[in-house]
């Protein structure tokens, strides 16, 4: 599947190999300097960002740093392909510089890393957990607290039960079953059920807020903002 799967399950291999198909693509295309900003775009979406997004879902495995590599390789192609000369002397301090940095990409039709990471596991999950045509041994992970039959009222009836590290789950917060359980609770529990159509066009309209959700409950997205690259030519 062109997925590599080391015998330690880090996914250090695999991000490495997806650096290098990236910045290999990233040269041909920077050496076509002369084309139109909208082509250059068009370039990025067609031969660059599929590197990103392929099995991106696997991400719920990957370390912070491994997140931060892949985030300062996707900045850098945007950086330089497209010409953002307002974020030259903006500073990334907080979660909600990052969506900033999100907006101002949304002009393009792109996304900031984190929210277009966040736009696919939410899309992901919505599909296994609401579709009765999804694969079975993913969509029977999920337990629902009113699937629990206790004999007394629970605050939390509609949300899912988080596995607890223990017999059956030895490997603690690096499960599918975990992350997921998590994920739906904390950030899309209120509109999960909704139609595949709505459900897709509220998750691109509102990464924001989902984003700064997903940053309360999964620290591995809250990495930090690296700008490597800047265009010598502000007036371009």
């Amino acid at each position: 599947m062109g997925i590599i799967i080391d015998n330690k399950l880090n996914f250090i291999s695999n991000t490495a190999k997806i650096k290098r198909s990236i910045n290999i693509r990233l040269y041909s295309i920077q050496k076509l300097f002369q084309l139109p900003l909208a082509v250059k775009i068009q370039f990025l979406k067609t031969f660059i960002l599929p590197y990103f997004d392929y099995c991106a879902t696997l991400c719920i495995y990957y370390s912070k740093s491994l997140l931060q590599k892949l985030a300062n390789s996707y900045n850098n192609c945007i950086f330089k392909l497209i010409n953002v000369k307002s974020i030259h002397d903006s500073v990334f301090n907080s979660s909600n510089d990052f969506n900033k940095w999100n907006t101002l990409l949304e002009k393009y039709g792109l996304n900031g890393f984190q929210h277009r990471l966040i736009i696919r596991l939410a899309t992901y999950i919505q599909k296994i957990f609401c579709y009765s045509n999804s694969p079975s041994n993913l969509a029977n992970c999920f337990t629902v607290y009113n699937d629990l039959n206790k004999s007394y009222n629970l605050r939390n009836l509609l949300e899912l039960k988080v596995p607890t590290k223990g017999k059956y789950n030895d490997h603690g917060e690096d499960t599918f079953e975990y992350f997921f359980s998590k994920f739906i609770n904390a950030v899309i529990n209120e509109i999960i059920q909704f139609r595949f159509g709505q459900y897709r066009k509220y998750v691109k309209e509102n990464s924001n807020i989902l984003h700064l959700k997903t940053l309360k409950t999964f620290n591995r997205f809250d990495i930090n903002f690296k700008i490597y690259y800047k265009q010598k030519n502000k007036n371009i």
